[in-house]
C-alpha cells in the first residue's frame, strides 16, 4: 500500500495514509483517524505513528496490541 505522505511508519497496525480536501486520513486495523490540517497529522503521526517506541503509546495502537495478545 502506497502512503500519501511518504513518511516512514513504525507502527506495525498502520495501512494507510491519505488526503481528502483539509483531512488527512490514516487507517490502521483499529480503526481510521481523521486529522483536519497538516499540521495536525505532523504532529500526531511524528509523536505516534512514525516514532520507533512510542507508537506503543497510540491509543489506537495500545487497543489492537491488548486484542492480539488476548
Amino acid at each position: 500500500m502506497g502512503t500519501y505522505s511518504h513518511k516512514s511508519f513504525f507502527c506495525p497496525f498502520y495501512k494507510a495514509d491519505r488526503r481528502k480536501g483539509d483531512q488527512f486520513i490514516i487507517s490502521c486495523e483499529c480503526g481510521i483517524l481523521r486529522l483536519t490540517g497538516r499540521p495536525a497529522f505532523n504532529s500526531y503521526t511524528g509523536r505516534y505513528c512514525c516514532h520507533t517506541h512510542d507508537w506503543v503509546q497510540c491509543t489506537m495502537a495500545a487497543a489492537t496490541k491488548e486484542y492480539y495478545e488476548a
